[in-house]
């Protein structure tokens, strides 16, 4: 087993096609056929499933597609790990971050970082929450900032950033729809036609809010996951929608619309990092991590930020590690012959 034949594995998972990885890679697909097949006689065990339709992995590919990513993630990061100190940091560390966290952390941390390290190159991506779960989970991002659903999958692990409330979102057209007012939960279920997905966190909040008051829930005619799509939806005439109460001027939205605050989920969801149990942290993410921190808690403590008051307190980041090495001759050294 050898690096390449690693990487061009990972190639055909992310493909789902044997042929378009030759293609991709500049190898005659006969000779990438005859790797994987060499990988499978040596670990004894079969590693991909074919169909007319491509190629998709076992347990075991899967298996090995995960750990292959972080053994080339940190092959990646040796270099930049043995040059780097804690004062001059350098390599790529890769955020990722959902939907309604980016504009409001993304672009905070990303001064953050440049300020204090001026060697160190940041990439964000943005997705839905679930999505970055599992490219945390497979090593494609070094951390994730995303709304917590509750459900932690297995080999992450989450830390709370803040508390964000319920909001909804409206467009001022009607009479009662004061910005600022709180809606009851009840009144602000019967009044929303489009959603989340079932599994997004902001539904997943609002559906077992109602289900411990024994209230329905809302007759949804159109689901929407994006937080531009639901705001887009509220701006075009759809109605209100349920949103993270977060600042407006963090959100793209028309003149006129404002946020009501929904009674019983003024602290409905969390913002979290994500991160990797198994996976180790490299000093510059590491680094990223804690700056993170310091930029949320900068960001909701202004004043436009809602009910900062009642915010969570900030998680315990620990300083960066000083990698040193044993003096020679010291205990550790190996006693002469």
């Amino acid at each position: 087993m050898n690096l390449r034949q690693l990487r061009n594995f990972i190639h055909i998972v992310d493909t789902g096609s044997i042929t378009r990885t030759a293609h991709n890679i500049g190898i005659a697909q006969p000779a990438l056929t005859l790797q994987i097949a060499q990988l499978e006689e040596e670990l004894r065990t079969q590693l991909l499933l074919r169909s007319p339709r491509g190629v998709t992995p076992t347990a075991a590919g899967l298996m090995l597609y995960r750990q292959a990513r972080q053994v080339l993630r940190q092959m990646e990061q040796l270099p930049h790990a043995v040059r780097s100190t804690a004062a001059e940091l350098e390599g790529e560390v890769v955020a990722g971050f959902s939907t309604a966290m980016v504009p409001l952390f993304a672009a905070p941390l990303a001064a953050c970082v440049m300020a204090r390290h001026p060697r160190l190159k940041m990439r964000v991506l943005e997705g839905e929450s679930t999505l970055l779960q599992e490219m945390v989970a497979h090593s494609r991002v070094d951390m994730a900032v995303l709304i917590d659903s509750g459900a932690v999958p297995t080999g992450l692990q989450h830390q709370v950033l803040c508390t964000l409330g319920v909001g909804l979102l409206c467009d001022g057209s009607a009479p009662d729809d004061v910005p600022g007012r709180p809606i009851a939960l009840a009144e602000a279920a019967r009044r929303v036609a489009a959603m989340p997905g079932p599994a997004n966190p902001i539904r997943l909040a609002v559906e077992a809010a109602l289900q411990q008051a024994g209230l329905p829930p809302p007759a949804i005619r159109l689901e929407l996951n994006s937080l531009p799509a639901l705001s887009s939806a509220v701006s075009n005439g759809l109605g209100p929608v349920f949103a993270p109460l977060v600042p407006l001027s963090a959100m793209p939205v028309a003149p006129g619309m404002h946020f009501r605050p929904v009674a019983g989920l003024e602290q409905a969801l969390q913002a979290c990092l994500c991160t990797s149990r198994e996976m180790p942290v490299s000093l510059a993410a590491h680094a990223v991590q804690r700056a993170l921190i310091e930029a949320v808690e900068i960001r909701t403590q202004r004043d436009d930020w809602p009910g900062r008051d009642a915010e969570a307190p900030m998680p315990a980041i620990p300083p960066i590690p000083v990698l040193s090495c044993p003096p020679a001759g010291g205990e550790d050294a190996p006693a002469d012959a």
